[in-house]
């Protein structure tokens, strides 16, 4: 189910990005490469841009 995602789900969010991200620790070249890969900062940015939408976080919840 995709539905738009809340505030309250701005960590779980944020958490599976970085997560994510993880996975391409060394395919991603060192000079683009930083810990967090997306900061709380850019995330925000992203959302209130509207670039991401809340199927993130569910199709995240599906695979659990």
């Amino acid at each position: 189910m995709i539905s738009r995602s809340e505030q309250k789900d701005f960590n779980e969010i944020y958490q599976i990005i970085n997560d994510g991200a993880s996975a391409y620790r060394g395919i991603i070249p060192a000079d683009r490469w930083h810990e967090p890969y997306m900061t709380q900062e850019e995330l925000k940015k992203h959302i209130n841009e509207g670039v991401l939408s809340g199927a993130i976080l569910k199709m995240a919840r599906y695979w659990e």
